[in-house]
């Protein structure tokens, strides 16, 4: 597979010490962008916070139960008569020093019907985690596409870069021979000016693929949620 070098990516990984591959395949970069990059991880959590969301309305037509416990001791070391209380909703009387009472309750209950709405909101809930997850999805198509259309933008611009450079080196050969010749007067110094003009055009023309590869590695750099 074709490898560009990201200057901008190396030099940013290296001053935050950071291991960085000095080359970047694209699958490289998707691979890294679709596990650090923010706005898609958002996405998930919400897809995860809606899973959380259908499974609790699926749980109200589960039956609900409760138990409760309650347990007591009294002692009295002076109980001389009998002394009389109620244990459980029932009365009773001891003469011990030492009594001991407790009460347990389970409850249950379980909705017959509350016309639908149980169904109607897993319906909904189902609706809202189906269209978070094609809002994730879509986002992470929308990352892989950006990240592509960079990488091959920046692979064909290194291209027209070494083809600039060369344009310019050989440009810059003839203005030479261009002034040569001039000095020798056998151009004139009009025509040695257009040469020296094809050569600033080309100097111009080296700079301004440079500056538009270093804005995509930078574009590029920023859907990668490079530190």
């Amino acid at each position: 597979m074709k490898r560009f070098s990201l200057l901008s990516l190396i030099t940013l990984a290296s001053l935050c010490g950071f291991a960085r591959p000095a080359t970047w395949t694209l699958q490289q970069c998707i691979d890294y962008a679709l596990a650090n990059n923010i706005t898609l991880r958002k996405a998930e959590a919400q897809t995860m916070t809606q899973d959380i969301n259908l499974k609790e309305r699926k749980a109200t037509w589960l039956p609900t139960m409760s138990a409760s416990l309650n347990e007591s001791a009294m002692w009295r070391p002076m109980q001389e008569t009998e002394v009389y209380y109620v244990n459980g909703g029932m009365s009773a009387s001891s003469s011990k020093k030492t009594t001991e009472s407790g009460s347990y309750g389970i409850n249950a209950g379980w909705t017959v019907y509350n016309g639908q709405q149980r169904k109607m909101n897993i319906e909904s809930a189902e609706i809202a985690r189906q269209m978070s997850e094609l809002s994730m999805n879509q986002q992470q198509n929308m990352l892989v596409e950006q990240i592509t259309q960079l990488y091959v933008q920046i692979l064909y611009m290194e291209e027209a870069l070494k083809v600039n450079k060369q344009i310019l080196h050989q440009d810059s050969l003839i203005w030479q021979r261009g002034v040569q010749f001039m000095e020798n007067g056998k151009m004139a110094k009009a025509s040695v000016l257009e040469l020296e003009a094809t050569v600033s055009s080309g100097r111009y023309d080296v700079v301004n693929t440079t500056t538009q590869i270093a804005q995509a590695q930078l574009q590029l750099a920023q859907l990668l949620e490079l530190p």
